[in-house]
């Protein structure tokens, strides 16, 4: 079976080098927002009924309130630099968590390792097509990173990752792929942990 990035090469081309189609950025193609962190010093920032995540939330492609690491209240959105990110918005890990994705959906908060991207014409850009092609990025933005204790990559080179600018009938197919793929993936997976146990009874009935 075609991995996925074979299959990314093969209909867009080895970018950010090389393209097949003409691109897109995602900052060109969104707003962005950074998140922040309301101080643990005051107990009523916290408790309340907005989800707040950060990176370790992130790879899946859809995450929910049950992501959540913590709650916060309005006041703590208030009185600190984290904002509340619309539903359907891409997020993506700067810091830490470096080239991990998903889409939230529902209104969240993040921490200062994430950037938030919304208000995508979704008329035009399918998000779950931006978060695969986000994903095919991973290893040439994982080792951009820089710092000397948390290392992580600037803003505006996440919102200068290219984007194959391609009808929707294009994307729905490169995303329906990729799906199909993560599926045999866990699949195989399932089926060798399986056997591994099976085995594993086998030898301890035998032995024991």
């Amino acid at each position: 079976m075609v991995d996925c990035n074979s299959q990314f090469i093969e209909m867009f081309g080895n970018l950010p080098d090389e393209s097949i189609y003409a691109t897109v950025t995602l900052g060109e193609i969104s707003d962005m927002q950074s998140g922040g962190t309301p101080s643990s010093k005051h107990p009523e920032y916290y408790g309340g009924s907005i989800p707040f995540i950060s990176t370790p939330c992130l790879g899946p492609n859809f995450i929910g309130a049950d992501a959540a690491q913590n709650w916060v209240t309005e006041l703590g959105v208030k009185n600190s630099t984290t904002h509340v990110i619309p539903a359907y918005s891409i997020m993506y890990g700067c810091r830490v968590g470096v080239g991990k994705s998903s889409i939230n959906t529902c209104e969240m908060c993040t921490n200062q390792d994430v950037l938030s991207f919304f208000n995508i014409d979704v008329q035009k850009y399918d998000l779950l097509y931006i978060k695969k092609v986000l994903d095919q990025y991973y290893e040439c933005i994982d080792a951009l990173k820089r710092g000397s204790t948390i290392k992580g990559v600037p803003s505006d080179l996440v919102k200068g990752i290219k984007i194959p600018d391609v009808s929707m009938e294009v994307q729905k197919q490169f995303a329906a792929f990729t799906e199909q793929s993560d599926k045999s993936k866990f699949e195989l997976e399932q089926a060798l942990s399986e056997l591994n146990a099976t085995y594993k009874r086998i030898i301890a009935e035998n032995l024991g």
